[in-house]
Protein backbone atom coordinates (compact mmCIF):
# COMPACT_ATOMS: atom_id res chain seq x y z
CA UNK A 1 0.00 0.00 0.00
CA UNK A 2 3.02 2.29 0.85
CA UNK A 3 4.40 1.58 -2.14
CA UNK A 4 1.24 2.35 -4.18
CA UNK A 5 0.92 5.83 -2.73
CA UNK A 6 4.32 6.74 -3.25
CA UNK A 7 4.69 5.67 -6.95
CA UNK A 8 1.51 5.88 -8.47
CA UNK A 9 -1.28 9.00 -8.65
CA UNK A 10 -4.47 8.19 -6.79
CA UNK A 11 -7.31 10.56 -6.76
CA UNK A 12 -8.15 11.37 -3.18
CA UNK A 13 -5.23 10.26 -2.22
CA UNK A 14 -4.12 12.86 1.09
CA UNK A 15 -7.61 11.89 1.83
CA UNK A 16 -7.01 8.59 1.91
CA UNK A 17 -4.24 8.78 3.87
CA UNK A 18 -6.08 11.13 6.51
CA UNK A 19 -8.21 8.06 6.90
CA UNK A 20 -5.64 5.37 7.12
CA UNK A 21 -4.09 7.24 9.99
CA UNK A 22 -7.67 8.69 11.46
CA UNK A 23 -7.93 5.01 12.21
CA UNK A 24 -4.89 4.96 14.71
CA UNK A 25 -6.11 8.37 16.71
CA UNK A 26 -8.95 5.93 18.22
CA UNK A 27 -7.79 4.38 21.10
CA UNK A 28 -8.03 0.70 21.55
CA UNK A 29 -9.76 0.73 24.75
CA UNK A 30 -12.76 2.10 22.91
CA UNK A 31 -13.09 -0.36 20.35
CA UNK A 32 -12.87 -3.53 22.65
CA UNK A 33 -16.79 -4.21 23.21
CA UNK A 34 -17.49 -4.21 20.10
CA UNK A 35 -14.81 -6.42 18.92
CA UNK A 36 -15.43 -8.59 21.80
CA UNK A 37 -19.07 -8.79 20.48
CA UNK A 38 -18.07 -9.65 17.18
CA UNK A 39 -15.40 -11.50 17.71
CA UNK A 40 -17.89 -14.02 19.63
CA UNK A 41 -20.32 -13.74 17.28
CA UNK A 42 -17.51 -14.88 14.09
CA UNK A 43 -16.36 -17.83 16.87
CA UNK A 44 -12.91 -16.17 17.29
CA UNK A 45 -13.05 -15.63 21.12
CA UNK A 46 -9.99 -16.81 22.71
CA UNK A 47 -7.95 -17.62 19.80
CA UNK A 48 -4.53 -16.98 18.75
CA UNK A 49 -5.84 -16.18 14.83
CA UNK A 50 -8.24 -13.07 16.35
CA UNK A 51 -5.55 -11.86 18.20
CA UNK A 52 -3.48 -12.05 15.26
CA UNK A 53 -5.89 -10.57 13.08
CA UNK A 54 -6.82 -7.74 16.05
CA UNK A 55 -2.83 -6.70 15.84
CA UNK A 56 -2.34 -6.57 12.36
CA UNK A 57 -5.40 -4.19 11.86
CA UNK A 58 -4.39 -1.77 14.72
CA UNK A 59 -0.96 -1.78 13.63
CA UNK A 60 -1.90 -1.68 9.59
CA UNK A 61 -2.42 1.96 9.38
CA UNK A 62 0.68 3.14 11.06
CA UNK A 63 2.66 0.76 9.16
CA UNK A 64 1.13 2.34 5.98
CA UNK A 65 1.97 5.99 6.85
CA UNK A 66 5.57 4.96 8.08
CA UNK A 67 6.18 2.87 5.10
CA UNK A 68 5.38 5.47 2.72
CA UNK A 69 7.76 7.85 4.15
CA UNK A 70 10.30 5.61 3.51
CA UNK A 71 9.17 4.45 0.03
CA UNK A 72 9.29 8.65 -0.54
CA UNK A 73 12.94 8.26 0.27
CA UNK A 74 13.88 6.10 -2.99
CA UNK A 75 14.76 7.34 -5.73
CA UNK A 76 12.04 6.63 -8.80
CA UNK A 77 14.70 6.58 -11.10
CA UNK A 78 16.00 3.79 -9.77
CA UNK A 79 13.39 1.69 -10.62
CA UNK A 80 13.08 3.62 -14.66
CA UNK A 81 16.97 2.52 -15.02
CA UNK A 82 15.80 -1.12 -13.92
CA UNK A 83 12.74 -1.16 -16.33
CA UNK A 84 15.08 0.33 -19.09
CA UNK A 85 17.20 -2.59 -18.63
CA UNK A 86 14.64 -4.99 -19.44
CA UNK A 87 13.01 -5.84 -16.10
CA UNK A 88 9.30 -5.84 -15.15
CA UNK A 89 7.80 -3.93 -12.53
CA UNK A 90 7.65 -6.62 -10.33
CA UNK A 91 11.09 -7.39 -11.15
CA UNK A 92 12.17 -4.02 -10.20
CA UNK A 93 9.67 -3.75 -7.11
CA UNK A 94 11.52 -7.22 -5.99
CA UNK A 95 15.00 -6.70 -6.95
CA UNK A 96 15.50 -3.04 -6.50
CA UNK A 97 12.40 -1.70 -4.17
CA UNK A 98 12.68 -4.25 -1.63
CA UNK A 99 16.84 -4.06 -0.86
CA UNK A 100 16.46 -0.33 -0.15
CA UNK A 101 13.57 -0.29 2.02
CA UNK A 102 15.04 -2.59 3.91
CA UNK A 103 15.70 -0.70 7.14
CA UNK A 104 12.60 1.03 6.56
CA UNK A 105 11.08 -2.35 6.49
CA UNK A 106 13.04 -3.52 9.46
CA UNK A 107 12.12 -0.21 11.41
CA UNK A 108 8.31 -0.41 10.77
CA UNK A 109 8.27 -4.07 12.06
CA UNK A 110 9.79 -2.95 15.15
CA UNK A 111 7.79 -0.41 16.07
CA UNK A 112 4.37 -2.46 15.21
CA UNK A 113 6.15 -5.48 17.74
CA UNK A 114 6.71 -3.09 20.47
CA UNK A 115 3.25 -1.77 19.63
CA UNK A 116 1.56 -5.46 19.75
CA UNK A 117 3.81 -6.06 22.78
CA UNK A 118 2.26 -2.99 24.87
CA UNK A 119 -1.39 -3.91 23.88
CA UNK A 120 -0.84 -7.40 26.49
CA UNK A 121 -4.18 -6.27 27.42
CA UNK A 122 -6.66 -7.57 24.98
CA UNK A 123 -4.41 -11.07 24.96
CA UNK A 124 -4.71 -11.11 28.56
Amino acid sequence: TAYGFSRFKIAGEADLLFFILSTRMLPPVVVAIPMFLMYRAVGLNDSHIGLIILYVAFNLSFSVWLMKGFMDEIPKEYEEAALVDGYTRMQAFFKIVLPEAATGIAATAVVCFITAWNEYAFAL
